[in-house]
């Protein structure tokens, strides 16, 4: 991703915040989940045993013993996201949260990370069940695959391969049991299916740890920020939290996924009609200024071609 354009984030963002107890980019409804590294991190020595919920649902993530996890540590300022708090899963650690909730709804869910190791099953959630559909799995696969897993029921994206250094995006996870799910990385879809079954179960979740494998498999990365909505967001309201998050951690969003690679986006009016309805969206959300719409389809296009494009 080329980090010399801007942000596609304009600066009346900030206020869309200013209000007493918004959610993300001013999405409260259905917000069931709300981590931030920078809020409500209770530790011993930089180790993490409670990440306190800023949604108001007292739904905190905390350290359980007798799995054989560790605490994540806190990393007090990042530089791979401005400056700000993180906590990092060294491949051994883990919180423990509910996310029972889920079973048999719609969701959303945001995670702001930097992955920092290749191989099997690098998933930031994931709970404890062998059951088909009975275990919601998020996160990395191999070297360049992102995983939305009802288990054993999976769809997976390409994405950057991982070559030994921390690779930082916010991944956007979108299940509606109308119109199937959708996997989003920096704002642009990159897979979607139409898988319409929900999970019927969700137990022994945590953010670092597949429980369901015993101690073989952890995340190994950095987390900024996790939140999570039992409803299918509409595409509205998914950009206004991804542009607050992209402000946030110094990160880029993309209007649209559908970039021509051949050299013709410029000219083909397919592609032109998607991305300026994508940006309207994004304009109305006050999150992309009409200045910045030519960047953005640079932007667009180098990302999307680096790795496949369409």
């Amino acid at each position: 991703m080329n980090r010399l354009f801007v942000s596609l984030i304009a600066f009346a963002l900030l206020g869309l915040s200013s209000v007493a107890f918004a959610g993300p980019g001013g999405v409260t409804g259905a917000l069931h989940i709300w981590l931030r590294a920078d809020t409500g991190v209770t530790n011993t020595a930089g180790m993490v045993r409670r990440w306190r919920d800023q949604s108001g649902n007292n739904n905190h993530a905390v350290h359980q013993t007798g799995f054989g996890e560790l605490m994540p540590l806190l990393v007090n300022s990042n530089p791979n996201v401005a400056g700000r708090p993180t906590l990092r899963f060294n491949n051994n650690a883990a919180l423990a949260l509910d996310l029972r909730s889920l079973a048999g709804s719609d969701y959303t869910i945001f995670v702001v990370q930097g992955r920092d190791r290749a191989g099997l099953a690098n998933f930031y959630i994931a709970g404890d069940s062998l059951a088909t559909n009975g275990n919601l799995v998020l996160g990395y696969e191999q070297v360049a695959l992102l995983r939305q897993a009802h288990f054993n029921n999976d769809l997976d994206a390409t994405v950057p391969t991982y070559a030994g250094m921390p690779i930082w995006s916010i991944d956007t996870f979108r299940f509606s049991d109308d119109e199937g799910r959708t996997i989003y990385q920096d704002g642009a879809a990159i897979a979607m299916d139409g898988n319409l079954q929900p999970l019927v179960s969700n137990t022994g979740t945590t953010i670092g740890h597949f429980r369901a494998f015993g101690s073989a498999f952890f995340y190994q990365g950095d987390i900024a920020e996790i939140v999570v909505y039992t409803r299918a967001l509409t595409e509205r309201n998914r950009l206004k939290v991804e542009a607050e998050l992209a402000a946030r951690y110094g990160r880029q969003v993309y209007p649209e996924s559908y970039v021509p690679c051949d050299g013709s986006y410029e000219t083909n009016e397919d592609y032109l009609r998607e991305f300026r309805r994508a940006a309207r969206t994004l304009r109305r959300a006050g999150v992309l200024s009409g200045f910045q719409t030519r960047n953005a389809i640079a932007a667009a296009r180098e990302r999307d071609c680096a790795y496949g494009g369409m």
